[in-house]
């Protein structure tokens, strides 16, 4: 894994909040812990995060600063340096940008296989969908949510998929998710054929676009929707 030990402290512009000087005071819930417990990692570089987004995720990254779970199929971003890192995954003008307004007030900090975005917005846990650009409350907390990822990881984090398709390609690396060729708000099918090993920033701007595009489409509406090529 990437990084060795490092104290640092990190802002989160996207959000519109300068997150520093956090003090830690409190611990982890057990469910949190039992997460950290089999997952893989750091994916960053470790060390106290600082962040006023969720004092509980500062917690658990200062504990495991990114780490992967179920064969890869949830990815937790680490606070660092790189593009992949919690800054520059929530850079205003990195993917999120391509999304418009439907991104706005969202810290978007771990992702399933398909690049659905678990993201905290004032305390609480929401997921994204980047087909639709739509965000529905998902947890109260941390906690709730590393409780509820335990209870039912295989759909949550699309795990069966994950560990077919690298039964049959080997590992997915990291920065790349599994997207579908056919939306699936689109009708497109939760299976192996329907899916291909993209870059996690090009599958986030690939379905902004066709996020937009059926933005203002009611229900039952038609578009026209080409897929950019066929499955890795």
């Amino acid at each position: 894994m990437r990084g060795q030990n490092q104290r640092f402290s990190v802002r989160c512009p996207a959000i519109g909040l300068r997150c520093q000087g956090y003090h830690f005071g409190m611990s982890l819930g057990p469910r949190t812990q039992k997460l950290i417990s089999i997952a893989a990692g750091p994916l960053a570089f470790s060390g106290k995060p600082h962040t006023a987004a969720s004092a509980e995720l500062g917690e658990m990254l200062g504990k495991l600063n990114g780490f992967i779970a179920f064969e890869s199929s949830l990815v937790v971003r680490g606070v660092g340096d790189e593009a992949g890192d919690l800054d520059g995954w929530n850079a205003p003008k990195g993917w999120r940008s391509s999304f418009e307004d439907l991104a706005d007030g969202l810290y978007f900090f771990a992702e399933d296989i398909f690049g659905v975005q678990f993201a905290i917005e004032r305390q609480a846990v929401v997921i994204f969908d980047p087909e639709t650009g739509h965000r529905r409350p998902f947890a109260s907390s941390i906690e709730d949510w590393a409780d509820q990822l335990l209870d039912d990881y295989k759909f949550l984090t699309g795990y069966p998929l994950a560990h077919e398709w690298q039964q049959q390609h080997g590992q997915i690396p990291w920065g790349t998710r599994l997207i579908p060729l056919q939306p699936f708000v689109a009708g497109g099918d939760f299976d192996l054929s329907n899916l291909r090993a993209t870059n996690d920033v090009e599958g986030m701007r690939e379905r902004a676009t066709f996020a937009l595009k059926i933005r203002n489409i009611p229900d039952g509406g038609i578009i026209i929707w080409q897929h950019p090529g066929p499955p890795s």
